[in-house]
């Protein structure tokens, strides 16, 4: 059953309503496949993304916060494969049928389409910017021409598209692609969630925060917005796909969601204590995050390469003989040089050149104890340019 999704996340911190998109994709799609594209270059660009410490890169801290999102993905059994939003872009423009469909794409998209979009309400709007949608039509494209740009980990296009934005644009995207019978895959809205964000500094709760950071946005929020049932709902059911029955707080004590949701209907109009009463929550839910995550370890994804030039053939392949595959079979992490010479019977003089070589052409990282870094390489030769 091709049950393959394709979804995108924007980690610029680690927030609920990212988490959640997950657990929801696990409780709606169980998916067979999901295909994770990261926005890195729309993370880069976003003043909220500091990494506040001149030892951590920003390339470091977006790493930290992808492998948060994988540790997740990890313990909801969810077969993933990640992928980045630059490289992406970059092969997906190497596509003609690719850019020649973004551009009518862009061409055709009206302003009143995304305002009489059903849509257009559901959708964080205090998020969306010109760029977005270019990142939006662009994701589109990635998951349409998915298996072309990224042979090695996918056979064909996914079935599903799910993104919180994207069907705002679906009439303007399948007329255009019905045209040049371009594959689609379905195109399905995320389910909104209810976002408390700071009206002024235009930040969410993530779990970097303290209780007082938390609930200085969430006072923040309600001086500008009514308290309404339906949406501590909601926020309260997006708590619950983490915290079991009974592990939500109140007064001090384990309670349920009813006993929660029982006291914001009867004190509606008390935002001080309906504030603590979520931030409350919200960071047991980021505890139970922390807990969850603790306990995952995820081995660091070796690549996948797919060969279409002529400079990447010279590159990898055409050093390669067969004393130097005979080595790449013994570079685990595990094996010194001088390991891998006694396992193979080669010179470590020879080894050790070896390796210089395959480091060099970017096959191994530079560890005493080398580990490679490309898995497999795909070559389909009527490609090669």
């Amino acid at each position: 059953m091709n049950n393959t999704l394709f979804t995108n996340i924007s980690p610029i911190t680690n927030t609920y309503n990212n988490f959640n998109h997950f657990f929801q994709i696990k409780k709606l799609y169980n998916p067979s496949e999901l295909y994770v594209c990261v926005w890195d270059s729309f993370v880069y660009d976003d003043k909220r993304f500091d990494t506040k410490h001149e030892t951590v890169s920003k390339k470091e801290l977006l790493k930290d916060n992808v492998l948060i999102i994988e540790k997740i993905l990890t313990y909801l059994n969810i077969n993933y494969k990640i992928i980045y939003f630059s490289e992406s872009w970059k092969k997906l423009q190497e596509i003609e049928d690719g850019v020649l469909n973004f551009q009518r794409i862009m061409s055709f998209i009206k302003l009143k389409e995304i305002v009489d979009s059903p849509d257009f309400k559901k959708i964080f709007l205090g998020e969306f910017s010109i760029s977005k949608i270019n990142y939006t039509i662009s994701d589109y494209l990635i998951s349409c021409y998915l298996d072309k740009l990224y042979p090695e980990i996918c056979v064909s296009p996914p079935k599903t598209y799910l993104s919180v934005y994207t069907k705002m644009f679906e009439k303007t995207i399948t007329e255009t692609l019905s045209r040049s019978n371009t594959p689609m895959p379905k195109i399905e809205g995320a389910k909104p969630v209810p976002i408390f964000i700071h009206p002024e500094k235009n930040i969410i709760p993530s779990m970097e925060m303290s209780y007082n950071e938390i609930l200085k946005i969430l006072k923040a929020y309600f001086e500008k917005n009514e308290v309404l049932i339906e949406e501590i709902n909601d926020f309260l059911k997006l708590l619950a796909n983490v915290l079991k029955e009974n592990e939500f707080e109140f007064r001090g004590k384990q309670t349920d969601i009813d006993t929660i949701s029982d006291f914001v209907f009867k004190n509606i109009k008390d935002k001080d204590q309906i504030s603590d009463l979520l931030t409350t929550n919200l960071l047991n839910y980021f505890d139970k995050i922390k807990k969850i995550i603790s306990k995952i370890k995820i081995e660091e994804q070796h690549q996948n390469l797919h060969i279409n030039k002529i400079e990447d053939f010279i590159k990898y392949l055409k050093p390669l003989n067969e004393l130097k595959l005979k080595i790449l079979e013994y570079c685990n992490g595990k094996n010194s040089s001088l390991d891998i010479s006694k396992l193979t019977g080669i010179k470590l003089s020879t080894v050790s050149t070896y390796l210089s070589q395959l480091k060099e052409a970017g096959l191994l990282d530079d560890k005493r104890r080398p580990e490679i870094k490309i898995e497999n390489i795909t070559l389909k030769i009527g490609e090669i340019k």
